[in-house]
């Protein structure tokens, strides 16, 4: 398991190597994922939480990503596709803990935004979240690839495990709903001031 949980923390990663494996596929798989986890830690980390998980658990899902990573190294295509690998590992077992029901670490009333948020305003950030809420998790999912961490159809594909096509689809799919959810909510907004400005003229 990750010693560090975090990569700024230590200098080196160090991993408890599985008894399955022999000296040197040990080492090469702690290598490999080391050197991903130290890369990747941060953006997985913001990633889970854009899902819809609190930071506390998005840190506990890619730390179980990353253990589970190295406990079925064997079972990667290859060492180039480690890291769409992990991904997948820790994305699945994110929408596996919202599929559930679990409320520990979910968050029913908001998506949680981070800090170094990509956005400047805090009304466009407040927006996107409250839009983004009304996702199922899948959606939320490539979305939050795509938009957030800017990776290619391709790549979210690879993540996934769906076809390129599905990517394209479910981020179709996700930008017509937030779209006509930010409609409404625009015109719901027009009708309170026209309310509002109705009252005040009496």
């Amino acid at each position: 398991m990750y010693v560090a949980t975090d990569p700024s923390q230590e200098d080196r990663i160090a991993l408890r190597k599985p008894e399955a494996q022999d000296g040197s596929g040990a080492s090469i798989a702690e290598a490999v994922l080391s050197a991903v986890y130290a890369a990747e830690y941060a953006p997985l980390v913001r990633t889970i939480r854009r899902i819809g998980l609190d930071p506390s658990t998005a840190q506990d899902v890619v730390q179980e990503a990353f253990a589970k990573a190295l406990g079925s190294w064997n079972q990667r295509a290859d060492v180039a596709s480690t890291k769409p690998w992990v991904y997948r590992i820790a994305i699945n077992t994110a929408l596996d803990q919202l599929r559930s029901g679990k409320r520990r670490g979910m968050l029913p009333q908001r998506m949680y935004t981070p800090e170094e948020s990509q956005f400047d305003y805090t009304d466009a950030r407040d927006l996107t979240a409250t839009l983004m809420r009304g996702l199922n998790p899948e959606h939320r999912a490539v979305v939050t690839l795509f938009y957030f961490q800017r990776f290619q159809h391709e790549e979210i594909g690879e993540m996934l495990g769906i076809p390129r096509g599905t990517v394209a689809s479910r981020l179709h799919a996700a930008m017509s709903e937030m779209r006509a959810r930010a409609q409404e909510l625009a015109e719901r907004e027009d009708a309170l001031q026209r309310g509002s400005s109705e009252r005040d003229a009496l």
